[in-house]
């Protein structure tokens, strides 16, 4: 059976909080679907506080049997564009050189999408102050979401170099738009047939390698890294969301995600106020529990 955990769960939280500097790693999400922590849908991610994954629009995502994973996954049929964003209810800050944030999780195409180099974006985000809390939230909540994320094309039409990119919080919704920069990386982009609805792997990994350098990390299906710097002035840093996106805008891509994994070592860990609290609360236990004969 498949288990998770989230950034404020249990005991874990407590030693979140305790240690009150950097961690050495740390499992944010790992959420796989299942009934345990969706007894009611895709909306409820969670059984101890933590993500759920909201919609650009009306939902159009829901948690269904996937036969070629074997489990539990989210099914995605909205059209193009069709964002997700899950809060993940703290902050996770890069702050150190060699602190580290890995995004990952299976991925298939459900039908036959177009052509479209842009296929498919995943990334992790800052908020920039505008968290999302509900679905519909559209542009005017996300158009200022600042952070990194990569790109899945077709193979008619690869991705090629805009594969990586920092984006930058503008005007433009999240996951695209004007207010992106593309990254020079070491390779073209990873892309899959139209018609491929096999079971895929991706990852996301995003070091901070030094005071003024971000380095990214890109593999698909376990294969050679595509790999990228950024030293710009604009180097994202924090991260409290994370984003999936189809960007078919002719067929439209349907897909389903399983085993959504997200890591971190060696960060600085931010947590939110009322968690701050509660794990205070439970740490007070903790000690009371330990002075009990």
């Amino acid at each position: 059976m498949k288990t998770h955990s989230s950034l404020f769960s249990g005991v874990a939280v407590i030693g979140f909080i305790a240690s009150a500097g950097v961690s050495s790693g740390l499992t944010v999400l790992n959420d796989g679907f299942e009934i345990a922590t969706h007894p009611t849908g895709f909306r409820t991610v969670h059984t101890s506080p933590g993500s759920p994954y909201y919609g650009v629009t009306s939902p159009a995502a829901s948690i269904t049997e996937d036969a070629v994973f074997g489990s539990r996954a989210l099914t995605v049929t909205a059209g193009a564009n069709y964002h997700l964003v899950s809060p993940l209810g703290g902050t996770i800050s890069l702050t150190n050189v060699s602190d580290t944030l890995t995004f990952s999780f299976k991925l298939r195409f459900t039908n036959t999408p177009a052509t479209d180099a842009s296929a498919f974006r995943f990334g992790v985000f800052s908020s920039n102050g505008t968290p999302v809390v509900s679905d519909n939230f559209g542009a005017g909540v996300s158009d200022n979401d600042q952070g990194y994320y990569a790109v899945l094309g077709a193979a008619s039409s690869p991705a090629t170099t805009a594969t990586l990119f920092n984006e930058g919080g503008g005007t433009s919704p999240i996951l695209g738009g004007t207010d992106r920069t593309a990254l020079t990386t070491s390779a073209a982009g990873p892309s899959i047939a139209a018609a491929d609805n096999t079971a895929h792997s991706v990852s996301l990994t995003i070091t901070r390698t030094s005071l003024t350098q971000i380095s990214l990390s890109y593999i698909f299906d376990g294969g050679t890294p595509i790999t990228a710097v950024d030293n710009s002035a604009n180097l994202r840093t924090s991260f409290d969301q994370i984003a999936i996106a189809n960007a078919f805008t002719t067929t439209f891509a349907q897909y389903s995600i399983d085993d959504v994994l997200l890591t971190a070592s060696n960060f600085t860990p931010i947590p939110e106020p009322a968690a701050a609290g509660l794990a205070g609360i439970g740490l007070l236990g903790l000690l009371m529990r330990r002075r009990t004969p």
